[in-house]
């Protein structure tokens, strides 16, 4: 592999897959809207909200893209710098992140009527904010990424840890206090089943 592949080339693959995810996410919002009219507002304003977040990170990451290879195509160390566009865009990832996260500690409140584990969830959520905010400061302050890989590791290792275990704690309880209410009726823990298998698969996507 060329240097290109191993820096441009890693950066544009998941820039375009993120794009047509993207495009999912704007389907799945339009449905939502279209079939939630029973939902309360406060929820239609959350999932609002996200798609607002998921726009701003694709537009953010095509400008990334556009400054490497358009702006200045043919300057490869342009990638050892950073940008306001590449510190930005971990922030949004992690506030829709955390609002997700947030959204499942209570379903969690609400199936399990405690506090315990929903009261872990939002803090670790604040603090998966937190660690990704100063990411993203720090990567704007920094001269180079190499510089900040070097003096700030241990705080993306704290970020991306925080980030799994939140995810599989969410997960895990979800389906835990799902599975809790099955009843005897067939067709009802047949839309149970159904419902931690997608609330498995989703955990296990962001994790």
């Amino acid at each position: 592999m060329s240097k290109l592949d191993m820096t441009f080339g890693a950066l544009e693959v998941p820039i375009l897959i993120s794009s047509v995810l993207y495009g999912v996410t704007c389907l799945q919002t339009y449905l939502y809207t279209e079939r939630s009219f029973r939902d309360p507002r406060w929820l239609h304003f959350v999932v609002g909200f996200v798609w607002l977040l998921e726009t701003g990170i694709t537009v953010f990451t095509w400008m990334l893209l556009y400054s490497y290879t358009v702006t200045n195509f043919g300057q490869p160390n342009v990638a050892l710098g950073t940008s306001w566009s590449m510190a930005f865009s971990p922030v949004l990832s992690a506030s829709v992140a955390s609002i997700v996260q947030i959204f499942f500690a209570y379903r969690i409140r609400v199936l399990s009527a405690s506090l315990i584990i929903p009261i872990i969830g939002w803090c670790a959520a604040a603090m998966r904010l937190g660690t990704a905010t100063a990411i993203a400061t720090l990567t704007f302050l920094s001269p180079n990424v190499g510089e900040f890989n070097m003096r700030y590791s241990w705080l993306m290792t704290t970020h991306m840890v925080v980030s799994v275990v939140v995810d599989v704690t969410s997960t895990a309880s979800l389906c835990y206090y799902l599975l809790r209410r099955r009843t005897v009726f067939k067709q009802t823990r047949r839309l149970v089943h159904k419902i931690v298998l997608y609330t498995a698969e989703t955990g296990s996507a962001t994790a």
